[in-house]
C-alpha cells in the first residue's frame, strides 16, 4: 500500500486545510464540504483516520510501501540562498510529522519513507 496527503503531495505547499479524500470516495459524507478538515488538528486526525480504515480494510498485518512528502514546496524557497525563507523546512517537517504521526500511534503501522527530491538541477530523483 502507498500514502500520501495528496492535497500537499499536489499543491506544493503544507495548508491550514486539507480533506478526508477516502470518506469522501467512500460516500461517507453527505456533501464534500463535510469532508474539508480546517487546521493542523484536524488534519492531523483526519490523517490518522484515513490510515486507520486502510489498515482496517486489510485484516493482517500491513505495511505501507510508501508515505511521504514533497519537500520542494513552496516554489522551493526553502532551498534558495536569496529568498528570506531559505533554510527554512518548518512546512516540510510538518507535512511529513503529520504523515508518519497518522502511521504510528494507534494505528501502528510499518512503513518505508519516501521523499522525492524534484529540485536543483538534478531534476526528479527519489530519495529513501
Amino acid at each position: 500500500m502507498h500514502y500520501y496527503d495528496c492535497l500537499t503531495l499536489v499543491t506544493r505547499h503544507w495548508n491550514w486545510f486539507n480533506a478526508d479524500a477516502l470518506g469522501l470516495l467512500r460516500g461517507q459524507y453527505s456533501s464534500p464540504i463535510f469532508a474539508v478538515k480546517v487546521g493542523e488538528s484536524a488534519i492531523r486526525t483526519s490523517l490518522q483516520s484515513q490510515l486507520g480504515v486502510l489498515k482496517a480494510d486489510a485484516e493482517i498485518p500491513t505495511m505501507i510501501g510508501e508515505i511521504g512528502t514533497p519537500f520542494d514546496m513552496d516554489s522551493e524557497k526553502a532551498y534558495d540562498p536569496s529568498n528570506k525563507s531559505y533554510g527554512d523546512y518548518s512546512n516540510q517537517e510538518r507535512a511529513l510529522d503529520a504523515s508518519l504521526n497518522a502511521a504510528d500511534g494507534p494505528n501502528r503501522l510499518s512503513y518505508t519513507a519516501l521523499i522525492a527530491a524534484t529540485y536543483g538541477k538534478m531534476g526528479g530523483i527519489w530519495r529513501p
